[in-house]
């Protein structure tokens, strides 16, 4: 927690709880801070309490010291004792912030606001992304249905999730859509020789490259494209995916790799930092992102990467059945492909891949759809308004 003056003046003040936050990955830690960040610049006075997994503790303390607002931060995995610590933090920030309302993203932490929010009789407003109403057991279902119900207002990411949450009995008349961003100032074409330049140095230069952006694991559906690749490579020899993002699955699909004879076709770059994920946005030819519904019932609910790579002028190419197809503007800014179709996913990726003229005029369609509705500004500022009037 940083010292930030306690006399909070602002009649706008949220208490904003989360289960991740930067400067560890993740699209929900991304836009919890993008959202917490523009509303303290629109007015709002802002606490966080949140967990920052997957990074150093010197990471978190230099990132924090950077913010213009409040944040406190959790212990992963808390015992009982823990909760009983996570509840008195809460209360003393409730008592010296007076907020008008209480801000949840993910289910954890929109059971643990509920409960605050009853007991010292606070707004509630539920974000919602998508996994977690995807979930099949029955005490999960139960609590999102108690807790999302009850709340002053949901917010979920795209019409899809919007769709999905109605669709398990969860019953508000307040439930709006307002879609994942990203950081314009961040995100950017960079100028061609210095890309060129990163290429060199990451040995790809030459190389028409695929890239996907997200923790690897079977709903993320890296597999799918690898398991397009032979096909890919039989027209485009010169093909190279690269995967960038935390290898949680890693092991198995290294296997497949190796069955498939394609192992010097595939690159796991791990995680990369802001600006060198710019980087890799810039020097691939085109982004994919072929999520996939898991048997469990988890889902992508929106897709900031695809924005993010759209902020570059990519094309994407993403699936359907999720709130993936919400980022793309059917072959004008990308393609949507069904869900594990491997051969539809390499017959779109050879077709932009040797299509110059296509694949660039996607692109800059892409940057345009992605300024234009899609930059965490213009998203907080539909937040502001909705936040504003509860």
């Amino acid at each position: 927690m940083l010292g930030f003056e306690t006399n909070y003046t602002s009649d706008k003040r949220a208490l904003f709880i989360s289960t991740e936050y930067p400067p560890g990955p993740g699209g929900i830690g991304c836009h919890a801070y993008h959202i917490s960040n523009e509303l303290n610049k629109l007015g709002w006075q802002v606490c966080v309490v949140t967990e920052q997994n997957y990074c150093t503790d010197k990471e978190v303390n230099d990132f924090n010291s950077a913010v213009g607002f409040e944040i406190n931060t959790l212990k992963t995995g808390p015992s009982k004792i823990d909760w009983c610590k996570r509840w008195l933090l809460c209360k003393r920030i409730i008592h010296r912030l007076k907020p008008n309302i209480i801000i949840a993203t993910n289910r954890q932490a929109v059971y643990f606001a509920y409960l605050l929010a009853k007991r010292f009789r606070i707004k509630l407003v539920a974000i919602g992304h998508g996994t977690e109403f995807g979930l099949n057991s029955k005490c999960v279902q139960f609590l999102n249905r108690f807790t999302y119900s009850r709340a002053q207002l949901i917010i979920a990411v795209s019409e899809f999730t919007k769709k999905y949450i109605e669709s398990k009995r969860i019953k508000n008349n307040n439930i709006v859509v307002m879609p994942n961003g990203a950081n314009d100032s961040q995100f950017k074409v960079l100028p061609e020789k210095d890309v060129a330049q990163f290429k060199n140095r990451m040995g790809l230069s030459g190389k028409r490259i695929i890239l996907t952006v997200g923790s690897v694991s079977q709903r993320k559906g890296q597999w799918v494209v690898i398991e397009s690749l032979p096909s890919i490579l039989q027209i485009i020899s010169n093909a190279m995916y690269v995967v960038v993002g935390r290898g949680e699955d890693n092991s198995s699909l290294k296997k497949r790799i190796v069955e498939l004879g394609v192992e010097k076709n595939v690159l796991f770059a791990g995680v990369s930092p802001t600006k060198e994920l710019n980087y890799w946005y810039n020097a691939c030819d085109v982004f994919a992102m072929t999520s996939v519904m898991t048997k469990g019932g988890d889902f992508e609910g929106f897709g900031i990467a695809v924005i993010e790579a759209a902020l570059c002028s990519k094309p994407a190419i993403v699936s359907d059945n999720s709130g993936l197809v919400e980022t793309v503007e059917n072959n004008i800014t990308g393609v949507i492909t069904q869900q594990q179709n491997t051969s539809l996913v390499a017959q779109v990726a050879i077709k932009l891949l040797i299509n110059d003229h296509l694949r660039e005029s996607m692109g800059m369609a892409a940057k345009e759809r992605a300024k234009m509705f899609f930059t965490w500004n213009k998203v907080a500022q539909k937040y502001n308004m909705y936040l504003s009037r509860l």
